[in-house]
């Protein structure tokens, strides 16, 4: 049988890696420079404000559970390339035909002729999603800062 030693360099290199990424994360940004929608703006594959023209929940078999699909006619895109319809799923809904239903608190709630800024991923599923949940849908009046941190 052979014996190993113990050996601390995974534990130093675990600590070297997160000091690494914050020192990357405040580069990211320049002293006196607020960026509070940094970690939005860097996992949104799209950024846009749309008009919501319909929602229709159903089952999602990948998810598991009941979805909601919010189709947004895009007034104007930030980030990314967009058609002039997009769609974006979010986890909840009610199927009544169904008698089914899920609640999903930090999930955004759309209403048809709402408008709104989204920030706006595609996970492996193909699915377009709503980034940070409730923190990626937010009132169109936000897009002129968000504008200006994509600058």
């Amino acid at each position: 049988m052979i014996k190993r030693k113990a050996s601390r360099v995974g534990p130093a290199l675990g600590l070297g890696l997160v000091v690494l990424a914050v020192f990357a994360l405040r580069a990211s940004t320049r002293p006196g420079e607020e960026r509070p929608d940094a970690d939005l703006i860097a996992v949104s594959d799209e950024i846009f404000v749309g008009v919501c023209v319909e929602t229709v929940c159903r089952y999602e078999p990948s998810w598991k559970t009941v979805v909601t699909d919010a189709r947004f006619r895009v007034e104007s895109a930030l980030k990314g390339s967009l058609s002039r319809f997009v769609t974006v799923t979010v986890p909840g809904g009610e199927m009544p035909d169904w008698n089914l239903g899920v609640l999903a608190p930090e999930a955004p709630r759309f209403s048809t002729g709402e408008s709104r800024l989204v920030f706006a991923w595609t996970g492996p599923d193909g699915i377009r999603q709503v980034a940070g949940l409730s923190r990626g849908a937010r009132p169109a009046e936000d897009a002129n800062e968000v504008a200006r941190q994509l600058r």
